[in-house]
Order: C-alpha cells, then structure tokens, then sequence
C-alpha cells in the first residue's frame, strides 16, 4: 500500500520507510528516487572516478556498479546508496565525517568514555500506544536526536494524531532536518523506529503527497520541540 510520501523507497531490512525530501542536502530540486541515482552516476564521473574504483571503494565487483548505474540506483539498496553518497562526498558527507571524527578525539576525559545515549525505551517498555506515550519518548530523545541527526522539529499525524490508531497502525511523523542527506535520513528513521517500537513512516512536510497535504497540515501535532 502507498503510503503519504510522494518520494520514498522502503529500506527493507529494517522495516522503515525513507523519505527522499526535495528541499534541501544533496536532493535539493529532485523528484525521485531516480533523480538520486543520476547524480551519483554524475558526482563518479565528475571525480574522474572508474566503476571498477567505486566498487573498490564500496566493496562489490564493477559488474554491480554497472547494474546500480543502469538501473539509475533503484535495484540498490538504501544503505548501499548511502555509502556511495560517502564514498562520492555528495553533499555535507564529508562535513560530518569530519565533525564525527574531531568528535571523538577533543575530550579525553573519563565523561568522553560513558557509554552514549542509545534507544533503549522501546526494548524496555515496547511498542507506543497513544499520542501522549509518543511526545513522552521522542522528548526524551530529543537531543540526540538534535545533535547526532540535526532534527528541526517532529510532528505527529495519521492515526496516532486523530486518536485512532490500532496495533497495526504505523505512526506518521513530519520530521525536518537541518541537512537532509541520505546517512542522516536513513539513520534517523532507524533511530526513531527503536525508539518507537512501530514501523514508522517519516519525512519533511515538502515530501507530503500534493493530495493529502492540507489534510496532514489540520491534523498534525508538535512533539518535539515544544
């Protein structure tokens, strides 16, 4: 069943939706998931880098970078789409490489060694349930998810929003992101999934399907920030 994205390719093996937002990061002015795929193709090209080099890079023969290529990407999956983003250095990918990397060697004191913080909620206290259940974790959250994923804001909409959700029902958030590449998006969904206990289908509000947008703005509702 399609979901309320107009852009977005389930990453299967985690059981999440990924939405491609079109208004900012390396997708900025893109309509699809194909459009992803020329880039890369172009961002290889322009680096003066082979097939054979990449998949070097990647870890996969050039015979399946050929395929990805073909197929304009959509035969790969979303997390060997995102380590040729890396690989490529499309869009801030190297930034937070390197912010990651100072990251871990400015503070070597014994504060520098704590374990860091992990979505542990849903194991310990399994699926949400309600709206209110919602707020209460994705706060809790919060500044990991501002920090390590740079998230705007988080609102709530669909089933959980209007009161009628169900075991089944997935929890439909608009999450906004300061840099929206395909690492960030990627591992926050996964995050925000283990934190939630339920599928979860995620995205900019920009990335909403032209014909159930205003309905999704009336009923959406803000977690995080408040």
């Amino acid at each position: 069943m399609a979901g309320p994205f107009a852009f977005r390719s389930a990453a299967r093996s985690h059981n999440v939706s990924v939405v491609y937002g079109v208004d900012g990061g390396i997708i900025k002015g893109m309509g699809s998931l194909l459009d992803i795929g020329h880039l890369l193709v172009h961002a290889r090209q322009k680096r003066g880098m082979s097939q054979r080099e990449l998949g070097e890079a990647v870890g996969v023969k050039q015979q399946q970078v050929a395929r990805w290529e073909t197929s304009a990407y959509r035969t790969a999956s979303l997390e060997r789409v995102s380590r040729v983003a890396e690989v490529l250095d499309v869009g801030p990918v190297r930034k937070r490489r390197q912010q990651e990397g100072q990251a871990a060697t400015a503070d070597q004191s014994p504060a520098a060694h704590a374990p860091s913080s992990t979505p542990v909620t849903a194991a310990r206290s399994g699926p949400v349930s309600d709206l209110d259940e919602i707020a209460a974790r994705v706060r809790e959250h919060g500044p990991v998810l501002a920090e390590r994923y740079r998230v705007v804001s988080i609102d709530v909409f669909g089933a959980f929003a209007r009161g009628e959700q169900s075991d089944t029902s997935f929890v439909g958030l608009i999450v906004e992101l300061e840099e929206p590449t395909l690492p960030v998006m990627i591992d926050s969904e996964v995050y925000l999934q283990e934190v939630l206990g339920r599928r979860v289908q995620a995205g900019p509000l920009t990335s909403i399907s032209e014909g159930i947008r205003t309905e999704v703005e009336s009923e959406r509702v803000r977690v995080w920030p408040i």
